[in-house]
């Protein structure tokens, strides 16, 4: 066979050979490790996605938490955490008929009542809200709401509206204008509010004590 392919063509085949074979060799060694990068690459992928996902999650909490921080400072500056002071009433009411320019404001405090709550863990610690009633004679239904906002902003606590009622008992002509011109007070809308008053004040030591 040497004598009839001769020793060069031989060699030649040899080498085209083990090329071929080399090079199937070659080729899924590279394929081999194209798929382990590819692996490596979507594994990588997971976790920088599971790393964003975290700090996603944990963004989410501290905006959660700094609303609730910032919740429970206003509360605290609002006197929501003391007890219910009714002398502070007479002044906050006053000085929100003077401002709203309503004409008269008659307001009624029912006694505080305690309640129940599963957030509320301290024994030091108590829930308790009381019903107010306002019933209130303006001008204007303007003058009604503004005379609401300012009790709002200034009620000690947290105050949660339960109704607003308003009725038009008047309307203008040519008297009540007469009376309007010449200052005399003229009512032509009536309204009725109520809300509850809350307020989870803290039992101090002694008084604790006392009570057992």
């Amino acid at each position: 066979m040497v004598s009839i392919l001769g020793v060069k063509r031989i060699v030649f085949i040899a080498i085209l050979v083990a090329l071929n074979v080399g090079g199937g060799f070659g080729y899924k060694y590279m394929n081999d490790t194209i798929t382990v990068k590819e692996r490596q690459l979507n594994g990588l992928k997971r976790k920088v996605r599971d790393r964003f996902n975290e700090v996603k999650k944990v963004r989410e909490q501290f905006e959660a938490l700094r609303g609730q921080v910032a919740d429970y400072i206003r509360l605290e500056k609002n006197d929501f955490f003391v007890e219910q002071d009714r002398e502070v009433l007479r002044d906050i009411f006053f000085d929100a008929q003077k401002k709203s320019q309503v004409l008269r404001a008659k307001y009624d405090v029912s006694p505080y009542k305690t309640q129940s709550s599963p957030f509320i863990t301290q024994p030091s610690l108590k829930w308790v809200n009381s019903t107010v009633n306002i019933k209130i004679e303006a001008l204007d239904d303007i003058d009604v709401f503004s005379f609401i906002e300012l009790v709002q902003q200034k009620f000690p606590g947290y105050v949660q509206f339960q109704s607003i009622n308003l009725k038009k008992n008047a309307t203008l002509s040519a008297d009540t204008l007469k009376d309007i011109g010449s200052g005399s007070p003229v009512s032509l809308v009536n309204a009725e509010v109520s809300f509850l008053w809350h307020a989870v004040p803290e039992t101090k030591p002694e008084q604790t004590a006392a009570v057992q």
